[in-house]
């Protein structure tokens, strides 16, 4: 799995200096980077080259996932009837639920 890491240096008003010095290594999680989108100003689009009117970042990012019915995904036969199997669509939504499961 992809990880998505953020470096900054801190504010110089720590209590450590040394600490101030090096900068800060930190994970960036998924609903770090919607929440960040989420607090853009119209400006920070207008400064990025996005229309404040028709683009806003955090839609970029699906925060429900819409999951079909079993009609839209029924499982298939195989070797004429003895065996069932599920269908690509139904495999790949089961592993995209699996992998947010684990994150």
């Amino acid at each position: 799995a992809a990880a998505l890491r953020t470096q900054y240096n801190k504010p110089k008003d720590d209590d450590d200096e040394m600490k101030s010095i090096q900068p800060e290594k930190r994970l960036f999680s998924p609903s770090d980077i919607y929440t960040t989108f989420k607090k853009m100003t119209d400006s920070d689009l207008n400064l990025l080259g996005l229309s404040d009117e028709y683009t806003y970042p955090e839609w970029m990012i699906l925060t429900v996932m819409p999951v079909p019915p079993p009609p839209v995904h029924p499982s298939i036969t195989v070797d004429g009837g003895v065996m069932r199997s599920e269908d690509d669509s139904t495999d790949k939504l089961g592993a995209l639920i699996k992998a947010s499961a684990n994150s």
